[in-house]
């Protein structure tokens, strides 16, 4: 009796610290991740913090390799679509500098391989750049108006009846 007692201690002793052993694996494999993408996101100037975080959220089944996708992308769809356009159009000012960020956003966005939403963004922002833009009324420069020199009238006396001086 002694010896099955000690064989299931043993036994459940070991199953106790594979069990504790996957657990610190998985946790660190986790914060690795989480580490990683916050930084990344954060070097490509998305957003925020929190934008970072919920990123990753919506997007970590991909990253680790889970089959269990369909049910966080039916919840996340339109949450991660709202994301994506806040985090691509937070900043749009023209010039090279904010262009490049631009580009580098999307990139990343391609390279977590975001559902295809990177396609509805661009399809968006192509809608958007089809609008046409109100025309700016220009204000008209009142003309100042120049006032009209009266002309004398100078009296002729022979037009009346026809006649030229030179007859007389």
């Amino acid at each position: 009796m002694s010896k099955l007692v000690d064989v299931v201690v043993v036994v459940a002793a070991v199953v106790v610290v594979v069990v504790v052993v996957i657990v610190v694996v998985v946790v660190i494999v986790v914060v690795v991740v989480v580490v990683v993408v916050v930084v990344v996101v954060a070097a490509v100037n998305c957003a925020s913090f929190t934008f970072a975080v919920s990123l990753f959220l919506l997007a970590w089944p991909h990253v680790v390799g889970q089959t269990w996708v369909g049910d966080v992308v039916a919840v996340g769809d339109l949450a991660l679509e709202r994301l994506v356009r806040q985090g691509l159009t937070r900043q749009q000012h023209h010039g090279k500098a904010s262009r490049a960020r631009h580009n580098r956003k999307i990139q990343l966005l391609v390279g977590l391989n975001f559902l295809g939403h990177v396609e509805k963004y661009k399809k968006m922002k192509k809608q958007k750049k089809k609008k046409k833009k109100k025309k700016k009324k220009k204000k008209k420069k009142k003309k100042k108006k120049k006032k009209k020199k009266k002309k004398k009238k100078r009296r002729r006396f022979f037009s009346k009846f026809k006649i030229h001086a030179c007859t007389f």
